[in-house]
């Protein structure tokens, strides 16, 4: 009762308004009647009437866009609560630079000005390397001298086809086309790491807290090893029959492939282990968000080493040989240990502006690194300086892996993979195909054979078409 009585009150008042309305502008011409609505529109915006009414859909779709561009960091950050916290920081960062870019392209359709606040940081070394995010793209970086056989620090910047501006190598040749050739479904969350095994499977690590691993051949998911009670960030093969992993629950496990037994607990960090690597059969070496790195005996399950020095946590480790490894970091900079030296640092490579997420040896004397700058750097090992700067991913590079001393492979959070041309330093193919970051990049024993892991939740098989078809085949995973 009370609402139908509200309805014809509201009625009413709209009728004597009419009436007011056309008693005020009665004989009066329309020339007066026109200038008091232009009038009115000056004050409130252009009409949307006639030749204009373009401008509505149009501000719509603009308004569309910028919302569905909304939901990605949101969704970033809901997802972000589930990482360790330097992954987590990482998120965060990467989430509140797209919300600014949000609120520029939103600023226009809303009418409002001005700039994002800026992010209030302490002198706390968590807050600096959050901070480091601000860092100027055009900040000087540290001098390189001349070094033989190069013209000094060479910067090369891929096009968007993925050629060099700067150099060309005649003797790289492509095949016509690389493309996925499987994609391989069955991890329940994110896939953060992809390995290659000699006995032909390959086997990758996801925050569902698994391992699985898949058969290049047919592609479809043989085993599903359990045991980790977090996130599988690091894989590692060790000989032909095992593997290792490291977790974010601080653990590392030693697999029998055949049997999918777990042989061996490692226990040391206090905080996530982030990566691991083989060194010979018997020895692994990790890091850790803790700051560290370990080196292990897997015969005796006894922690051998602890390496210290790096200023916050160490992303990754990747092994030189068996008695030199490298380490890479939050505090921008890579170091160089000798394990037969009292496992001591024998040198420091500087030169990213942010924190450096991956590094594998070229060969003997070549290093590269890979950085959430979006830049990669190769570095000789002999003079400690850097050769090249590769550039062309548009986000942080979180992977590497090299085929051979020729060609390396890079993963992006930019959602793809990137194969470079070391000896002639220009990019030679860009992949796309995957909906999410690329987290963890293998070869499959050729230069133009690799495997990709990505927050998609999936793992692709990458190579050059079967002849006749550029199809890509499509494989469910088995759930054992």
């Amino acid at each position: 009762h009370f609402g139908s009585s509200l309805f014809h009150q509201r009625r009413n008042n709209v009728s004597s308004c009419k009436i007011k309305c056309q008693q005020h502008w009665q004989g009066k011409p329309m020339d007066v009647l026109g200038q008091h609505i232009d009038n009115l529109n000056q004050k409130k915006g252009p009409r949307n009437t006639g030749s204009q009414n373009a401008v509505v859909p149009e501000r719509q779709h603009e308004l569309s866009k910028a919302l569905k561009q909304l939901r990605r960091p949101i969704a970033r950050l809901r997802a972000s609560l589930c990482l360790p916290a330097v992954a987590m920081r990482a998120e965060v960062r990467e989430a509140i630079e797209e919300l600014e870019a949000y609120a520029e392209l939103v600023a226009p359709l809303t009418g409002t000005v001005g700039d994002m606040p800026a992010m209030k940081t302490s002198n706390s070394p968590s807050s600096k390397a959050v901070a480091s995010a601000a860092t100027p793209e055009h900040e000087a970086l540290r001098s390189q001298e001349a070094i033989p056989g190069f013209e000094g620090h060479v910067s090369v910047v891929a096009g968007p086809s993925g050629e060099n501006q700067q150099a060309r190598s005649s003797s790289a040749v492509v095949p016509d086309s690389i493309c996925c050739r499987a994609t391989l479904e069955g991890h329940l969350y994110w896939v953060l790491c992809v390995v290659a095994l000699p006995n032909g499977l390959i086997a990758s690590g996801s925050r569902d807290d698994t391992v699985r691993l898949w058969d290049t051949a047919t592609h479809e998911c043989t085993a599903v090893l359990k045991g980790h009670t977090d996130a599988v960030c690091s894989i590692t093969a060790m000989g032909n029959d095992r593997l290792a992993s490291a977790s974010g629950d601080g653990k590392l496990r030693i697999w029998h492939v055949s049997s999918e037994d777990c042989l061996v607990v490692l226990d040391g960090h206090s905080e996530p282990a982030l990566g691991i690597v083989a060194l010979g059969s018997e020895r692994l070496a990790s890091s850790s968000n803790d700051g560290t790195a370990k080196l292990w005996d897997a015969t005796s399950q006894n922690c051998l080493a602890t390496l210290q020095g790096h200023n916050g946590a160490v992303l990754g480790v990747s092994a030189v040989d068996e008695n030199c490894l490298t380490t890479s970091s939050v505090d921008k900079t890579i170091k160089l240990w000798d394990l037969r030296d009292d496992n001591c640092c024998v040198a420091t490579f500087q030169g990213h502006n942010h924190w450096v997420r991956s590094t594998v040896a070229v060969d003997s004397t070549t290093l590269a690194s890979g950085s959430f700058d979006k830049s990669i750097r190769v570095w000789d090992l002999s003079t400690r300086r850097c050769l090249a700067t590769l550039k062309g991913h548009s986000n942080g590079v979180t992977c590497l892996t090299a085929p051979n001393a020729r060609r390396l492979i890079s993963g992006s959070w930019d959602r793809s993979l990137r194969l470079w041309d070391l000896r002639g330093l220009r990019c030679l193919t860009s992949l796309r195909g995957h909906g999410g970051w690329v987290y963890g990049v293998a070869s499959l024993g050729s230069e133009w054979w690799m495997a990709s892991a990505s927050s998609d939740d999936t793992v692709r098989i990458w190579g050059p078409p079967e002849a006749g078809t550029g199809k890509m085949r499509r494989r469910q995973a088995c759930f054992p």
